[in-house]
C-alpha cells in the first residue's frame, strides 16, 4: 500500500535517494538538475543545490552531510547551507567497481586486480578492502580479503556494529551472487549463501529485510529465511524504478522512477 507520494518536480527522473541517519530528511540526486531534499515532517521539497552534480555513491555521513564520489575523490556537501564543504577527501588510488561508507569513517570497496583468459572464459580476481577515513582526508587500508573469482557488489554494516554483509557476484560462466557475513575487525568470513537471483540494479538494507531493485519491481527478502518467497512491490505505472531506500526506522520504503514522484510504501 502506498503511504504517501512526494512530488519531485521539476526533476524528470531521480537517480539516487538517501535518508539521513535520523530519517527526518530524504535527499535526491540528479545529474542535470542537482540535489533536492525533503523534510519528511511537512513533506515539502527544496533545492539544496541546482549546480552541484552528484555521481556514483550517494549517502549521508552525518545528519546534514552528504557524500558522493566524483571520479577519484569524494565530495562532502552540507544540505543545511546548500554548498560543498570539502572536496579533498581522496578516494582510493586504484579504480574500484564498488565502494560505500558503512559508517561515518569506515569505507568498504571492491577491486579487480587482473583477468585470466582461457579460451572464451573470463575470470575476475577480486578483493574486498576495508579503509578508514583519517583526519587528513585519506582512506587508510585496514584489511584486504581475496574473494577469488568474486567481486563485491555492495556492503552493509549490520545492527550489531561488528558484522558486515557483503553481496559478491560473478558473471562468468554463470551469474551467481554470494551473500557473505564478514567480521568488521579483520574481514574474516563467518558464513555465506550462494544464489542465482537476477542481478539487481540497487540494494537497500534494514534488518532483517533486504530490498532489491529489479527495475520493474522491488523484491523484499528476509535475510533470516532465504528460501521463503520474497515480497514483491510492483510499480503502478509502466516505468522502471531508478532508486530505492529503506527508512532507518524500517517502517517504509522510498522508491522513485521517471514519473516525477517518490512513492513511499
Amino acid at each position: 500500500m502506498t503511504l504517501f507520494i512526494l512530488e519531485n518536480k521539476p526533476l524528470s527522473d531521480v537517480e539516487k535517494l538517501a535518508f539521513s541517519p535520523s530519517g527526518q530528511t530524504l535527499a535526491a540526486a540528479h545529474r542535470r538538475h542537482g540535489i533536492f531534499v525533503w523534510d519528511l515532517a511537512d513533506r515539502k521539497s527544496k533545492p539544496a543545490s541546482t549546480t552541484v552534480r552528484a555521481f556514483g555513491q550517494f549517502q549521508f555521513l552525518e545528519e546534514k552531510l552528504l557524500v558522493w564520489r566524483d571520479f577519484q575523490r569524494f565530495v562532502l556537501f552540507d544540505t543545511r547551507r546548500g554548498q560543498v564543504v570539502r572536496q579533498s577527501l581522496r578516494s582510493v588510488d586504484l579504480a574500484y567497481q564498488f565502494g560505500a561508507f558503512v559508517n561515518p569513517t569506515v569505507f568498504i570497496c571492491s577491486l579487480t586486480k587482473g583477468y585470466q583468459h582461457e579460451q572464451q572464459t573470463r575470470s575476475d580476481h577480486g578483493v574486498t578492502q576495508c579503509r578508514q577515513r583519517n583526519p587528513r582526508g585519506a582512506l587508510d587500508l585496514l584489511w584486504e580479503q581475496n574473494t577469488g573469482t568474486l567481486t563485491s557488489k555492495c556492503a552493509f554494516l549490520l545492527a550489531d556494529g561488528q558484522t558486515l554483509l557483503t553481496i559478491e557476484g560473478r558473471s562468468y560462466p554463470q551469474q551467481i551472487f554470494r551473500y557473505v557475513w564478514r567480521r568488521l575487525l579483520d574481514g574474516a568470513e563467518l558464513r555465506h549463501l550462494e544464489t542465482t537471483i537476477l542481478q539487481p540494479r540497487e540494494l537497500a538494507l534494514c534488518e532483517p529485510w533486504l530490498v532489491s531493485n529489479c527495475s520493474r519491481h522491488l523484491q523484499i527478502i528476509d535475510l533470516n529465511n532465504f528460501v521463503a518467497e520474497p515480497i514483491i512491490l510492483k510499480n503502478d505505472s509502466r516505468r522502471e524504478f531508478t532508486s530505492c531506500q529503506v527508512h532507518p526506522s524500517g517502517k517504509f520504503i522510498a522508491a522513485t522512477n521517471n514519473d516525477q514522484t517518490v512513492k513511499c510504501w
